[in-house]
């Protein structure tokens, strides 16, 4: 008859997009090949060598140990035609010991990917030496070797009690998501910063390795920090350490938006429902906060509950305080109580926007550096605060800055649709840089601004190539992907995709103004970026890079099932698992009710977070006046070095690199260069003596007690149903399965007993294997037409004259006369009554009480039982 429903999660840190995109960049090609093939070696032929030819290599800064890495390659004859010849690479390090890598051909194109695993060799600096085969050439380039694997750490869930333990999980992965062998250390420091755990873990050949940390009965509350380190690689992941009781419902509010305007009235919806689906009734009260300088109550609104949902609309603030933190904006809190007809009260805050303006400028420019001499477009977006397109008339005023601090200026009109406009130029030869302002007017009339400054790239010659996407958006594995090249010289161009640290796919064009279209491969996920570089007549490389994201895809479709939707307490529960390939699976099942008091509590603090961020800290802000922009030009070399590459070059290939700047000719507030500064529960319960210090906290305990009515007399008009099972098994985590090893064909299965929670079960299992990681999530509700659940505080006084609250649910289709009986015991006396009665209605909650005094200090365990003719 007791509930205690415990809610664990994975804690995931999903590091390997951050670890893929710094990396390195992505190139993507022109034609529309059948992108999707993998870059192959080409093996040295019979008799190929690597002389009488020019080279240019494009190889990545920093190589991942036990990753697959590659080096994109070129060859030219004399007259700069491709021609095929061989190279070998190799890593020397400071001894000058060395390490081969790879021998491959640039093949009849003249242009190939030589693919190779770095190996395993300590971190540090090395060299990177290219040898034309037959040849007493080098080409020489430092790297970084990096033993940076993605780390994931997993906890069974996110918060917990004193006296529970943290099981955790960690994964270790290399850059392609498949499982390393290493040692990880571990570290973990509790709310005060305080090391309370450290230990080396050894992964197994799934990259898998766990650890259990029991906390103590009093432990420092607030929220623990989880360090894992793998050489240079580091992951963290927060739990939090708090008395809490379990929420018995979830409250959501669905507000029109999340900003306002000061005349605007506040509108939306509160939906509340229980973990096991029942909508709840009951009543709701909201209390409307206005910042004004200081906190006060402006409106309050009170309502029934309709099935589980009410709508609500408080009036317009008219009148608040903007503050710097907040960006002038203005902040409303809504503090939202829900009380069900049970008598249980949970609460939520939110915090919204009173905002200046209902419409956003964004000005977007299709790159950050200008090519001089070439298009170039900006995109102007119009939008409210939450999004949605406004259409407007835009003015742009755009001010090109070019050699000897002179100055070009042009005024546009553009008017948006469906939030959207392009506006194009041409950029003026000599360009150095540009500032573009665009004013519109929001609904209101009044004018809304924007600014944006831009770079241009370098190159002595003049010489540029400029690539945009042109189809694809954010795509998604299999989805075409098209770009456009544009060019002032014309020549080959020659493309790679480079992601995750390699080149996934490597192409080239005679056409300078070719249209690329490529197909997305997994191996682009998360994110890739796309070069295009060509070699001008004059022999100057020129290079252009465009980052791109894809929607990420794990390698493994893992797929997790319950036996059914739902269950009664104590049934036999079936889980299958299909990897699809022999994998260990981490398998964590929780209580919905702990995602939720995590949620509301992460909320709550994230409230007070931006509070204290935007009203609490004493700022100083520094905003430049409007003096002369100094632009900062880029060449090849910068473009190529910001994403990560660096390039080998014969002697006869220039690679533009930004000269140093001039001495300023002057610093001053007009016609210079200066800038001017302005300042602007479960049936658990815990019993606490406060004289003694002493405290009593109440576990996830389970009884083996049958019940027995204690002094109860029977009544004599009817006869009530027996108990027949006790409701007992009251997890928060109901499975903790860190290492469940599939068969060979990825297949598995669980036979478990569903607990005696009455909610919703979270699934979450994330598989690992030489195929890389899947990830899945299941539910399954647990649920009967009638049952009681205590409402308990986290810990009372011995001493204390305490009322137990018990909820008595009814999802019967016809009213129950309930009788309630308290099971006597010897840490607490009754007082009045152990036996009461109640008339629930049909598909409704209730509640009834009995008082206590507690006379013993510790964990204990009540019992309750509730009888119907119906049901016990």
């Amino acid at each position: 008859m007791k509930r205690t429903t415990l809610f664990h999660i994975f804690h995931i840190l999903l590091c390997i997009a951050v670890l893929a995109a710094s990396s390195g960049c992505i190139e993507t090609d022109h034609k529309q090949p059948d992108s999707s093939a993998p870059v192959e070696i080409i093996p040295c032929g019979e008799g190929v060598t690597g002389e009488d030819a020019d080279y240019l290599i494009l190889a990545p800064k920093t190589l991942f140990v036990g990753s697959e890495s590659s080096i994109s390659m070129s060859a030219f004859g004399d007259a700069h035609e491709p021609v095929e010849r061989c190279v070998t690479y190799t890593l020397s390090d400071s001894e000058n010991t060395k390490t081969p890598l790879v021998r491959a051909s640039t093949g009849k194109s003249g242009h190939s990917v030589a693919r190779f695993e770095t190996p395993q060799v300590e971190e540090g600096t090395y060299s990177l030496i290219a040898e034309p085969v037959g040849t007493d050439q080098e080409y020489i380039a430092t790297v970084r070797i990096s033993k940076s694997n993605p780390i994931f750490i997993e906890t069974d869930k996110p918060i917990y009690k004193p006296g529970q333990t943290v099981h955790g999980r960690i994964l270790l992965l290399n850059n392609d998501l498949k499982p390393v062998e290493d040692s990880v250390e571990l570290e973990i420091a509790d709310a005060n910063g305080i090391k309370v755990f450290r230990e080396t873990l050894e992964t197994n050949g799934f990259g898998v390795a766990t650890f259990d940390l029991p906390l103590s009965a009093e432990p420092n509350l607030g929220t623990w920090k989880i360090k894992a380190e793998a050489g240079e690689s580091k992951s963290v992941v927060d739990i939090e350490v708090e008395r809490y009781v379990l929420p018995k419902f979830e409250i959501e509010t669905d507000i029109v938006r999340d900003w306002f305007l000061v005349s605007d009235p506040i509108i939306g919806t509160v939906n509340a429902n229980y973990f096991f689906g029942k909508p709840v009734d009951g009543s709701v009260e909201i209390e409307a906060v206005r910042y004004t300088g200081t906190w006060e109550t402006y409106a309050t609104y009170s309502a029934l509950l309709e099935n589980g949902s009410v709508e609500f609309d408080l009036p317009a603030v008219e009148w608040i305080a903007g503050t710097y933190g907040a960006g002038g904006q203005g902040s409303l809190m809504l503090n939202v109580s829900v009380t069900d007809t049970g008598n249980h009260t949970e609460i939520t805050t939110e915090l919204l926007k009173i905002v200046q303006s209902d419409t956003i400028l964004h000005l977007i420019p299709e790159s950050n550096r200008l090519k001089p001499g070439l298009p170039f477009e900006v995109l102007i977006v119009t939008e409210d605060p939450d999004g949605k397109p406004v259409d407007t008339d835009v003015e742009i005023r755009t001010v090109f800055r070019e050699e000897g601090y002179t100055e070009t200026g042009k005024d546009d009109t553009v008017s948006t649709e469906n939030g959207v406009a392009i506006l194009e130029y041409t950029v003026p030869d000599n360009c150095t840089g540009a500032h573009i302002e665009a004013t519109c007017r929001d609904t209101t009339g009044a004018t809304v601004r924007q600014t944006v400054d831009l770079d241009a790239a370098y190159s002595p010659g003049a010489n540029f190539i400029h690539i945009v996407q042109t189809e694809g958006g954010v795509p998604d594995v299999g989805d075409l992907i098209t770009f456009a090249v544009h060019s002032t010289s014309p020549g080959t161009v020659f493309y790679d995709i480079f992601a995750n640290g390699r080149t996934v796919y490597s192409e080239t064009s005679d056409d300078a103004d070719a249209e690329i279209a490529v197909t997305v491969t997994p191996e682009m996920s998360p994110s890739a970026k796309i070069v295009a570089y060509m070699i001008n007549p004059n022999c100057e490389v020129s290079a252009d890079v465009l980052p791109f994201d894809v929607n990420f895809e794990t390698s493994v479709d893992l797929k997790s099932s319950f036996s059914g939707e739902t269950a009664a307490p104590g049934d036999a529960v079936g889980v299958d698992f299909d990897a699809g390939v022999e994998s260990m699976i981490g398998v964590a099942i929780v209580d919905e009710s702990v995602y939720a008091l995590s949620a509301g509590r992460l909320n709550l603090r994230q409230v007070f977070s931006e509070l204290e961020k935007r009203f609490m800290e004493p700022q100083v802000e520094i905003h430049p006046k409007h003096g002369y922009y100094d632009p900062r030009l880029v060449g090849t070399y910068e473009v190529l070095d910001d994403c990560g590459m660096q390039v080998l070059a014969s002697p006869s290939f220039e690679i533009p690199k930004i000269p140093e700047p001039p001495e300023p000719q002057a610093v001053g507030m007009k016609g210079g260069r200066g800038f001017g500064e302005e300042m602007v529960g479960a049936m658990d319960m815990a019993v606490e003596e406060i004289a003694e210090g002493a405290a009593m906290v109440v576990p996830e305990a389970e009884t083996t007690s049958a019940y027995a009515p204690n002094g109860a007399e029977n009544e004599a008009d009817r006869e009530l149903a027996s108990v027949e099972r006790v409701r007992q098994f009251f997890p928060e985590t109901w499975l903790w399965l860190p290492d469940l090893v599939t068969d060979g064909s990825g297949q598995a299965h669980l036979d478990l007993t569903a607990p005696d929670s009455i909610t919703t079960w979270r699934l979450h299992a994330v598989s690992s294997s030489d195929e890389g990681i899947g990830i899945s999530e299941a539910n399954l509700t647990v649920f009967q037409e009638f049952f009681v659940d205590p409402d308990l505080p986290y810990a009372v006084t011995r001493g204390e004259v305490f009322p137990i609250s018990v909820q008595v649910y009814n999802y019967l289709d016809t009213p129950q006369d309930v009788r309630l009986t308290l099971s006597s015991g010897d840490w607490f006396d009754i007082i009045g009554d152990n036996v009461a009665t109640e008339t629930v209605a049909a598909n409704s909650v209730a509640d009834a009480s009995f008082t206590i005094t507690p006379t013993a200090i510790g964990t204990y365990v009540i019992e309750i039982a509730a009888q119907t003719e119906r049901k016990a």
